[in-house]
């Protein structure tokens, strides 16, 4: 199958990341690097997709940066046409704690992947998964943080999130308990809104970007679903 996928120009990549542990002791981190591109070799990949995930202070970052380096210069030493990249949130202003140095990391991998999903604000209000202006302002971010554009690679969801009222606003505002949103699937959110929707398709000027409500009748539940 990765022969098949290779004659038709597919490019196979691995991902996966180090723990804190392993990556603030520079023997471990050295180990698992060897071993990363050992398996990446014998599996006949393409390169490698660095996705940490992991709340750094600023004055961590530079661990981040040196293994990032490591693993994309044993990458090219083993693997010249390898590519390698960074998963990173939203925003590169320490969003979700993770105070990477993301011009330094810009100048050393072949992309980073902004990840413009999850970007809900813990306030009580339902809101879009992606919300455009968040989601702009997040590329804008990295940009002015010293990465070039051409290396920034934006990632948007196949997801949305259902939200359970506890009260709606005269607004058309949905205020829930933290925790209770859920995931849904673009498409059971289309066949939601085929099948149950209450209201049809809305728009949020605030988010651009479309939600509906829909009832859960044996909870007697008013949800509120954004795209």
């Amino acid at each position: 199958m990765m022969c098949h996928a290779h004659s038709k120009g597919v490019r196979i990549v691995m991902r996966g990341a180090c723990s804190l542990e392993t990556l603030f002791n520079e023997s471990a981190r050295t180990a698992w690097v060897e071993q990363t591109v050992q398996s990446a070799v014998g599996n006949f990949t393409d390169g490698f997709n660095i996705d940490f995930e992991q709340s750094l202070q600023k004055s961590q970052a530079h661990y981040l940066t040196d293994m990032v380096r490591q693993i994309k210069d044993a990458f090219k030493k083993a693997l010249p046409y390898a590519q390698v990249t960074l998963d990173s949130p939203y925003s590169a202003e320490c969003t979700f704690g993770r105070c990477y140095d993301y011009r330094a990391i810009g100048e050393i991998v072949d992309y980073i992947m902004i990840m413009a999903y999850d970007e809900l604000v813990v306030d009580g209000r339902a809101m879009a998964n992606a919300p455009l202006n968040k989601t702009t302002k997040g590329v804008d971010d990295f940009v002015k943080a010293g990465v070039p554009s051409s290396k920034l690679v934006l990632i948007v969801p196949w997801y949305g999130y259902d939200f359970p009222c506890s009260m709606l606003t005269e607004s058309d505002v949905c205020l829930y308990k933290l925790s209770t949103q859920r995931q849904s699937a673009f498409g059971d959110i289309m066949k939601l809104l085929d099948n149950n929707s209450t209201t049809g398709r809305k728009w949020s000027e605030a988010d651009q970007s479309p939600y509906f409500d829909y009832k859960v009748t044996y909870k007697n539940e008013k949800v509120v679903l954004f795209f």
